[in-house]
């Protein structure tokens, strides 16, 4: 019996183990650049002010902002994706970098990175970014 529960307590350690990283959406997707990146770096040129970019935050709360301006309750994901599509209009294009907090919900960040990709073929072009702007 005690063997039992020790095997029952030992598989249950390891499920929460495994959803714990399931649920790690740090790692940038393919197409997501750092700040940090030479490549990302040389296209910034030498110039004294950076080059434009739009930032989307995800907080710890799961408050959703575009450039400092919460647009959470205007509804995220409409705003976002209008936004992301507008983009798709300018030459060149500006970056975006999606940056969020420790502990922020990973669905936010999921759905976020799914529209930059949409909108912006983040594959293909280097502005998709994450993390925080050097």
């Amino acid at each position: 019996m005690a063997l039992r529960s020790f095997c029952l307590l030992s598989l249950f350690a390891l499920a929460s183990c495994s959803s714990k990283q399931a649920q790690n959406c740090a790692a940038p997707w393919p197409g997501f650049y750092s700040w940090h990146d030479q490549s990302i770096r040389d296209s910034e040129g030498f110039s004294v002010e950076p080059l434009p970019a739009n930032i989307i935050k995800v907080t710890r709360s799961g408050r959703v902002l575009w450039n400092g301006i919460d647009v959470t309750d205007r509804g995220y994901e409409a705003v976002t994706d209008d936004y992301l599509g507008q983009l798709t209009g300018y030459a060149p294009q500006t970056k975006v970098s999606l940056d969020f907090d420790a502990g922020a919900p990973c669905s936010k960040i999921i759905r976020i990175r799914q529209m930059m990709m949409q909108h912006l073929r983040c594959d293909e072009q280097q502005i998709c970014l994450q993390g925080h702007r050097i």
